[in-house]
């Protein structure tokens, strides 16, 4: 949390990151941009989608009032390297290709979307979450402690995190189009559509 709330607290105009990216609608322009990607990868209707749809068009926060910052898109557990020596330590963040900037709550709903409390899945899985582990932070606390460290308003942080779980349901059926399109074989992929409706 100590290491998102510093990426989001660099100058991004002394920087010169401020070019990258146009901060002005960004998280408008951001659901459009995945709400394109669900009507062109959907393979049946879907009526949850649709009330995701219109629940996050009627709650778009507006441009926020704390500044455009850096966002790394997809700042998550595994895009960090830790210190072998002092896993409290973060060496990197890795996987910079989506960054903008724009709105930082972009970061905290994602990385609340991935991060598990509890398993819902008793089977063995390389794919589990370490989060629901002890000595994890609850959500509640990587909440507090970011709004300690940055200072921000986290009042509409559902929005944030609804939004960066609908963004991983149209990824997660983006694949199950390709895959009923035969673009690829992986029979991992066969069920997917099941994903999207959890």
């Amino acid at each position: 949390m100590d290491t998102l709330a510093a990426l989001h607290a660099v100058d991004i105009h002394k920087s010169g990151i401020a070019e990258i990216g146009r901060p002005e609608g960004f998280v408008g322009r951001q659901r459009a941009r995945v709400v394109d990607r669900w009507h062109r990868s959907k393979t049946s209707e879907v009526a949850e989608m649709d009330q995701v749809i219109q629940w996050l068009g009627d709650r778009i926060p507006a441009d926020r009032d704390t500044g455009a910052t850096i966002v790394h898109n997809d700042f998550k557990l595994d895009n960090i390297m830790l210190d072998t020596d002092d896993p409290a330590r973060v060496m990197a963040v890795l996987d910079w290709e989506m960054c903008s900037v724009g709105d930082p709550l972009i970061d905290l709903g994602l990385l609340l979307c991935y991060w598990t409390l509890k398993s819902t899945d008793d089977q063995p899985s390389s794919l589990r979450a370490v989060t629901n582990g002890p000595g994890w932070m609850t959500r509640e606390e990587i909440i507090e402690r970011y709004r300690k460290q940055t200072g921000r308003d986290l009042s509409h942080i559902v929005f944030y995190e609804t939004f960066a779980r609908f963004k991983v349901a149209v990824i997660i059926q983006q694949i199950y189009f390709r895959f009923v399109r035969g673009q690829t074989r992986d029979e991992r992929f066969r069920h997917f559509h099941r994903l999207v409706l959890t």
